[in-house]
């Protein structure tokens, strides 16, 4: 039986991660759960119905500092002293401890450098101390033939800065990505070959996406609008090189043709 910790920050991360944690509790693995910030676990649909599984366990930590981020865009912040109770406290030490106790045997991280965060950083190099593999399965389904997909990236390789370094990242046993696309702009961003796999996607597999949207009520958002042709228009986020005024004209444009009921997601 395998023990694996899981270590997650925000809603994507859950999201992304519970098809696998469902699957290891299921067939009788034990999965531990540690959310590093003030995301709201009991009022996650996926976490409820992982609860209702015996090997399924969330690893609380009440006194860790946390942040209350929404994203890794907005990751919040903690002031020095809640910074130096953590990093005294919840120091490598005690993540060994943490890892001895449950007799972990596999780590599995979120998207970002291994020692970058907080407490993930003392986890990962407990790990690395007891010889628990580590793997990084990062969320996010990598859609583009272009590297500069944000803002930042653009700016950096119009400045001449070129890509990100992501060699740091090899320090993970396994980075598991879900396209071969998304490998080979890891790879050309510097990570080694052989750390880097593409898997395909959990939380867009076929099964999953059935189970997962019978844990939410069916919600009518056209309510009576029968006869109308029903547009839902998903709006992206503009920080990836969104043109934030054509998009805002396309959709006062869809808005106001006649026998159109129009949502904006």
């Amino acid at each position: 039986m395998r023990s694996v910790l899981f270590v997650v920050n925000y809603f994507n991360d859950i999201d992304h991660n519970a098809p696998l944690m469902e699957r290891l509790a299921q067939q009788g693995d034990k999965v531990i759960l540690l959310c590093l910030t003030k995301y709201s676990l009991f009022s996650d649909q996926r976490i409820k119905r992982l609860l209702k599984l015996k090997t399924f366990h969330l690893l609380r930590l009440r006194l860790l500092p946390r942040t209350s981020g929404s994203s890794n865009e907005k990751t919040g912040s903690l002031n020095i002293l809640q910074k130096l109770f953590r990093e005294l406290i919840f120091s490598r030490f005690f993540s060994i401890a943490i890892l001895r106790h449950f007799a972990v045997t596999h780590c599995v991280f979120t998207w970002g450098r291994p020692r970058a965060k907080g407490f993930q950083r003392q986890i990962f190099i407990a790990a690395k101390c007891l010889k628990v593999p580590t793997l990084c399965l990062p969320h996010g389904q990598n859609i583009y033939k272009n590297y500069d997909v944000n803002t930042y990236l653009r700016n950096l390789n119009q400045n001449g800065s070129g890509w990100p370094d992501f060699s740091s990242r090899d320090e993970f046993d396994k980075y598991v990505v879900q396209t071969p696309r998304h490998r080979r702009m890891l790879l050309d961003w510097g990570m080694n070959p052989e750390k880097v796999l593409a898997l395909g996607s959990m939380r867009f597999d076929e099964k999953w996406i059935k189970q997962n949207a019978a844990l939410y009520p069916p919600i009518n958002i056209f309510q009576d609008e029968d006869e109308n042709l029903k547009v839902v228009f998903f709006l992206p986020h503009w920080r990836y090189n969104v043109d934030e005024d054509s998009t805002i004209q396309l959709i006062a444009k869809i808005a106001a043709v006649p026998g159109i009921v129009l949502v904006v997601k």
